[in-house]
């Protein structure tokens, strides 16, 4: 549980950054940003059977930031953190990718085999 705390409040954080990058945020907003993230992480989590639970955890970041930013920034901030978030996974996905699958591919192509030619009396058919 104290790891997912800390999981949490870093993604809070750099949610908080993203959303100071683009408007301007007074750091009271820091709290509320990491129980936004925190809030629709748990909804995300607690509800992983239903089969619109992105839709519920973004709903969820939607409707904490509605009070203190417009309805069309909240929502395109959220739609902002769904790629961010998209393309975070990717970027992990590739470089585990290429830390443990690309350097045994790697090794699998540069297999040097020796093979000796035929001599033509060893040959089927030869005679001999």
């Amino acid at each position: 549980i104290g790891l997912e705390v800390i999981v949490l409040a870093i993604g809070g954080l750099a949610v908080f950054i993203l959303l100071a990058s683009i408007t301007n945020v007074s750091r009271a907003m820091l709290i509320l940003m990491v129980a936004v993230w925190a809030a629709g992480s748990a909804a995300g989590n607690f509800f992983f059977w239903l089969p619109g639970t992105p839709v519920l955890r973004d709903g969820t970041m939607i409707l904490a930031l509605t009070p203190s930013l417009t309805l069309p920034v909240a929502v395109a901030f959220v739609l902002l953190v769904r790629l961010w978030s998209l393309a975070s996974l990717l970027l992990l996905a590739g470089l585990v990718w290429v830390t443990l699958d690309l350097p045994t591919r790697l090794r699998k192509k540069t297999k040097v085999t020796i093979s000796t030619p035929k001599r033509a009396g060893d040959t089927p058919g030869s005679g001999k």
